[in-house]
């Protein structure tokens, strides 16, 4: 992964292809836990990545953890449509603004700032 820090947002991309070894997954989640300190939000960008194993969806449910007593928000953007449906599939984002989801989602980077802010 990347990652790049403006203020108090946290900009992730992805690197992978695939998110399936659970080496790699826990290392990418150990990553993503020492970027995100003392921000307020982390924004992830999916462009790079066509697939996701379980392993995978728990390196982001650990972020989540992590970082649920600052109440930091987490965004994943660019997601391709087989990701999202996935993700949807499992309850992690929401495709209603009424129900709640341990995620969210923006289009791409520009709408997730726009979110973050």
């Amino acid at each position: 992964m990347s990652s790049s820090r403006n203020g108090d947002v946290v900009k992730v991309t992805l690197l992978p292809e695939e998110l399936r070894t659970p080496e790699d997954c826990y290392d990418l989640r150990n990553e993503m836990i020492a970027a995100s300190s003392d921000c307020r939000a982390v924004l992830i960008n999916f462009e790079n990545v066509t697939f996701m194993s379980s392993v995978g969806l728990l390196s982001f449910l650990g972020l989540r953890r992590a970082v649920a007593e600052q109440d930091v928000r987490i965004i994943f953007y660019n997601l391709s449509d087989d990701l999202c449906a996935m993700l949807t599939l499992c309850r992690l984002i929401s495709d209603s603004p009424h129900a709640k989801a341990p995620f969210e989602t923006a289009d791409n980077e520009t709408a997730a700032v726009a979110l973050a802010s």
